[in-house]
This record gives structure tokens, sequence and C-alpha cells, in this order.
């Protein structure tokens, strides 16, 4: 979202009917935090009216209007991102202030953070009918309204009940499968919101959806046509979804509540408020000392060096595991066992037991409410934690609870902990596991087939080196926008069209 300056002779009119939109929002000016406080006076309430009026439909004026009367997620986000130093590219501090103010406003609003509400409408459509949730919008009206004289705001992409308790979910497309420390955040957050109206979350669901890109295109195409091509198309995905078309996939994340959480998401929220309500604003941080020509010259060079690398290992992670699936489904279709000789030596094929860790992992924590984090893989964010010991050398502040706790991450379960913890709480694992041909390289260590391998190693090997100083050489590793310096100090972007 972009938010420009709140300056009516700069502002091209988009709605004919501006003027009586303006009229029939005019007397809520005196309700916005900012004016009732006296941060921003009538006159500038009226000049940031007009150009909201100008820009946006009767509906999205009525958002634009509760976003200035609070902090929703995502600016509570970016507000934590700015109090640690974390570049956020989605929203600056010195955006949401300004946008508090009424000195900017959103040149572009859409309801989930993307393009494509209908997505979220089909993913929505397919949790309430496979997992019984009844949808509450009254209650989500409640939460983007917030209690009065609060500044907790959010709009969850669903607040429901199932089984008589209530549940947040949380939408994203495109994002990957695993849950972020900004998706738990903003659950988090949500849920302050809620309980700040009187309600009541008792689970936080993070919901992921993952589109092949020539689909997703073709969806988006579709629902561009018409409101009933639009159903079609919410329909047409329903139906990818409910019978797992390779075209998408869907993945269902708990998160566990943390108090700590909601702590550092109660101090952030206060006191930026107080701040933004006292007139505050971000200060400009002082100019960074630039390298001298020689040296810029050699950073840059390593660091194509370890973007090129870096991005070959990735994608030569995601070819492997492609190729090890197709093997897989490969000898499962065609009822290749260990009885078979197979003709290729660098691999070979072994019954192995599968089991279904996803299924494991949310019995655990919605049955027995066993802790999420306890049941993945931990380990230490190495460049985050660098990012942190220098910024504490630099402002000569130690490192805080919150910091450290965000420099582990969580990522891809523990099968061992996932296994003991199921026999602990009395789970049959033979329920959740299956047998499969498993893919294994070669575990030779001399003689001929190790000969061969190395030989295949050592001609890769070569060519990758060859390959990335091509790649070095590519244009879009000199784009310009690797060369802006940004860092998140709360200084906006252009805000002017």
């Amino acid at each position: 979202m972009k938010y420009v300056k709140a300056e009516p002779s700069n502002i091209s009119i988009k709605q004919s009917d501006w003027q009586h939109t303006f009229e029939k929002y005019a007397p809520l000016l005196n309700e916005i935090p900012a004016v009732k406080h006296g941060v921003t006076s009538m006159e500038s309430a009226q000049k940031w009216l007009e150009c909201v009026t100008k820009t946006h439909s009767d509906s999205l004026v009525a958002t634009c209007i509760k976003q200035a009367s609070g902090i929703g997620a995502r600016d509570v986000r970016a507000l934590i991102a700015y109090e640690q130093g974390e570049y956020y590219p989605a929203l600056s501090a010195n955006e949401i202030y300004q946008s508090k103010q009424l000195k900017a406003f959103p040149a572009s609003l859409t309801l989930a953070r993307n393009e494509e509400p209908f997505i979220i409408s089909a993913v929505r459509q397919v949790m309430q009918e496979r997992h019984s949730i009844q949808r509450s919008q009254a209650n989500e009206e409640r939460m983007f309204a917030g209690k009065e004289q609060l500044w907790l705001k959010s709009r969850p992409s669903m607040y429901g009940v199932v089984n008589d308790q209530d549940v947040i979910v949380d939408i994203h497309i495109n994002r990957g499968k695993d849950v972020t420390h900004s998706d738990e955040l903003r659950l988090h957050y949500h849920t302050l919101v809620a309980c700040s109206v009187g309600l009541e979350p008792k689970s936080l669901f993070q919901v992921n959806i993952q589109l092949e890109p020539e689909f997703k295109k073709q969806l988006v195409g579709m629902a561009s046509i018409s409101p009933v091509a639009e159903q079609a198309a919410i329909n047409i995905l329903k139906e990818a979804i409910i019978n797992n078309a390779d075209t998408v996939e869907l993945s269902t994340r708990v998160i566990q509540q943390n108090q700590e959480t909601f702590d550092q998401l109660a101090r952030t929220g206060q006191s930026h408020w107080s701040n933004m309500m006292s007139g505050h604003m971000i200060e400009q941080t002082e100019s960074l000392t630039e390298l001298p020509v020689d040296l810029a010259n050699e950073y840059t060079q390593i660091s194509k060096q370890i973007v090129v690398a870096k991005n070959l290992k990735d994608k030569a992670g995601e070819l492997e595991s492609a190729a090890r699936e197709q093997m897989q489904n490969f000898a499962a279709a065609n009822q290749i066992n260990g009885n078979f000789k197979l003709p290729y030596d660098a691999t070979t094929l072994r019954t192995s037991t599968k089991f279904d860790l996803q299924g494991l992992h949310d019995v655990l924590t919605t049955q027995f409410n066993v802790d999420s984090t306890s049941l993945k893989k931990a380990a230490i964010d190495v460049d985050t934690y660098m990012h942190l010991l220098d910024k504490s050398a630099k402002s000569h502040q130690p490192i805080s609870h919150e910091q450290l706790t965000a420099v582990i991450k969580y990522d891809g379960f523990n099968e061992a902990g996932i296994k003991t913890a199921a026999e602990q709480y009395g789970i049959d694992l033979d329920d959740y596991s299956e047998q499969h041909m498993k893919v294994y390289m070669s575990g030779q260590s001399r003689g001929d087939i190790y000969n061969a391998m190395q030989a295949i190693k050592n001609e890769i090997g070569m060519f990758a080196e060859n390959l990335t100083d091509e790649l070095i050489e590519s244009p879009s590793l000199d784009d310009e926008r690797l060369k802006q310096n940004l860092a998140n100090t709360g200084v906006s972007h252009s805000m002017d069209f």
C-alpha cells in the first residue's frame, strides 16, 4: 500500500461524486483521534478528506476513516520492525505516523493485502465447509471498528465459531507454507483486538494457499470479467482445493498463543499511539558513511557471488526434491519394491516408513495442547543475531529478551520429538504411517561406483563455478533497486504522485 501526501492540489479526481461523499463523511472528522487530540486542525482534516474522497469510492472512504482511528495489524508489525531496526518494505513507521495524523492517505486499498480478494473468499468458504466454521462477519466488523477510545483495530480474514469455541483465521496467498514471525505477530494482534471488544478467541489458524502462477493468472482474468464470472472463478478454485489439484496447495497451521508476544504488541502499540496523538514524528536518521569506490566495487562483486550461489543452491534443492518425489511416485505407480534389480547404481530405492507429521502435529496441538514449537526444528538465525549484536554495540543497549526470542526460528517438523510426544499421549503411530519406497544416493566410499560419482561431482562443480561467473554479469544483478541502501529508518518512500 502506498501512502501519498494529503495535498488536494496534487490529487487528480477519480470519483465524479466526490463532493457528495465529502459532505456525507465531513461530520465524522471530529471523531478522528488526531482531530480530537488537537494534533490535526479541522482545516487539515478537511484537506485530507478531500483527497480521500477524490481518490476512493464511498465504502473505501469509510475504511480510510476507520484506519486513521487506530493501529491495525500491519501497522503494528511495521512499528515492531522499526523498533528492532529491521527492514520492512511493505510499510514504514513514518507513513503510519503521517497517516494517523491525517498528513497522508492510502493511494490504494485492498481487502487482504493482495489484489485477489476472491481467492480469499474461496479459501474462506473451503475452511468453513471443511471444519464446520460458522463465520461471524458482525464480529469481524466489531474488531475493525474497535472499542471507543482505544487504538486497537484489525480485520482478520475470518472470525468464526467451531464447537462453541471462537477461532480466528488469517489467509495468505503465495507466501509459502511455513508460519513466519509476521504471521504470529498478526494473529496475536487480532486476538488482542478481539479481546478488547469483548470477544474470547480460543484458537488461531494461519492458512496459506499456494497457486501455480498460470492457474492463478487464468482465475484472475476470469474474475475480472463480471460478478458472475468472479463467482465462477471462486467455484473453480474451491473445486481445485477440495480435489487436491496439482495447481493449488492449501496448508493450515495452528498458532500457539504466547503472553510475551501479547505484551510486546501492547507496549509497542500504546507507546507509538501516544507519540502520534502527541504530535510526535519519526526522527530522521543520520546519513551513513559511503565506502571508497574500490571497496564498494569489491563488496558488490562478493555480494553478487553470494546471491548467485545461494539461488543456484536453492534451485538445485528444489529440482532434487521434485526428482525424488517423481521417483517415489514412479515406484508407487509401477509397484516397484525391494525385489527389483535397479538399472542405475547412482541411486537406489529402499522400503521406508513415512509418518504423517502434519497430522500428528495438528492432533497434538489441538487435542492435547502441546506447544507447537516443541514439535519443530529450532535453529538460530545467525544473520539476525549478528545484526542485533551490531545494533547493540552501536547503541550501547543490551539485546532485549524479545529480540533474542526472534532470533530462534522454527522450521520443519522434529520427527523424533513428534513421535515421542505421540507415544506419551497414547497415539498409535501406525494410524499415521505408511510404507513407501524412498530414494537414496549411493553410499559407497570406494570402488567403481564411488569413482564414477566423484567424476560427476567434479564435472558439475566446474560447471557451477563457470555458471556463477557467467551469471554475475547478468543485468538483473545491477538493478538500481539493489543500490538504494534501504533500511527501515521510518523514513517513508515518496509520498507524492
